[in-house]
């Protein structure tokens, strides 16, 4: 799998650069949601998300702004942001999802990255449905400390499920 930040020596240096990641790519996406709005509002967010995108070196995402300001047809580019959004923050979110018992050592980490996800979990975590994103991002935030157990772990030992 490719990957936009290469794995920096230093854990650091590594939520730094995905925090930072995946707070610009969820600031781009509710942009690009806000473009579907029908009418003027919506031209002017999609001018607005090109200009975000386009600042963050996102020019995929830039091209398809600017294309979704088009009235009417611009609805198809639009939402062909949206759904490539959705798939580079679900990469993101699992490749966080990977590096989480490395950091499990260190506090302040866990509570940049779980600050960062949790500014947008706390929106749509009632959304309806089962979305991967949303299972990825409960992950993160419910992710406990090493010297405690999981939450599952502590609910199926309740069950009776250990060994099963």
């Amino acid at each position: 799998m490719i990957t936009l930040f290469p794995r920096s020596p230093s854990p650091d240096i590594w939520v730094a650069e995905h925090a930072a990641y995946l707070d610009s790519i969820l600031k781009s996406t509710i942009l690009a949601f806000a473009s579907m709005v029908p009418g003027i509002a919506g031209q002017v967010s999609g001018v607005g998300a090109a200009v975000y995108d386009i600042s963050h070196t996102f020019w995929i995402g830039g091209t398809l702004s600017l294309l979704s300001v088009i009235p009417v047809i611009g609805y198809v580019p639009g939402a062909a942001k949206i759904a490539w959004n959705l798939r580079k923050i679900d990469a993101e979110l699992r490749e966080i999802e990977e590096m989480l018992p490395s950091l499990c050592g260190s506090a302040p980490l866990m509570e940049k990255l779980q600050s960062t996800v949790g500014r947008y979990f706390k929106k749509i975590a009632n959304a309806p449905g089962n979305l991967e994103i949303i299972i990825r991002l409960r992950k993160i935030m419910e992710f406990p400390p090493c010297d405690e157990p999981s939450r599952a772990a502590i609910r199926d030992a309740e069950l009776g499920l250990n060994g099963v």
